[in-house]
């Protein structure tokens, strides 16, 4: 059965962690290279406490910077197209059904921890994504 003639439009959530890599592989196995559409969402209140000396919107724009370089490497790395990369700000689940629905994604492929007990009930992004999703997900298992 060739899996990849099912999906044709495919959205990999990515942290740029070291398992990101391994997402997209996994992502490959599915789809051809471009049909693959990476997003990378910065949970700016996240960061807001970290640095209380900085402005907020400084900090934003550096990371939003430092990713956009890392995930046009992803891009040429994977011959993906030169438009299929997006950093969005937001709560991450939300922000990836957002732009699943605005792509038209069949699949969305996102890491996931495998985290259980009361890491599982505050959450995690690809719970998140899973419950609330309008096109397949694939949560990739990987290690950390």
């Amino acid at each position: 059965m060739n899996v990849s003639s099912q999906y044709s439009v495919v959205l990999v959530a990515v942290d740029l962690s070291t398992s990101t890599d391994y997402v997209i592989q996994r992502a490959l196995e599915l789809a051809e290279a471009e049909s693959l559409h990476l997003v990378y969402v910065m949970d700016v209140a996240h960061y807001a406490n970290a640095f209380v000396t900085v402005p907020i919107a400084d900090v934003e724009t550096q990371i939003r910077e430092h990713v956009k370089a890392e995930l046009h490497s992803l891009i040429a790395k994977y011959s993906l197209k030169n438009d299929a990369a997006y950093v969005v700000t937001g709560h991450p689940a939300s922000q990836i059904h957002a732009l699943a629905d605005k792509i038209g994604a069949d699949l969305i492929v996102v890491g996931s921890h495998g985290r259980h007990g009361i890491q599982l009930l505050l959450g995690s992004t690809a719970n998140g994504v899973l419950h609330g999703a309008k096109c397949d997900v694939l949560a990739v298992r990987v290690d950390k």
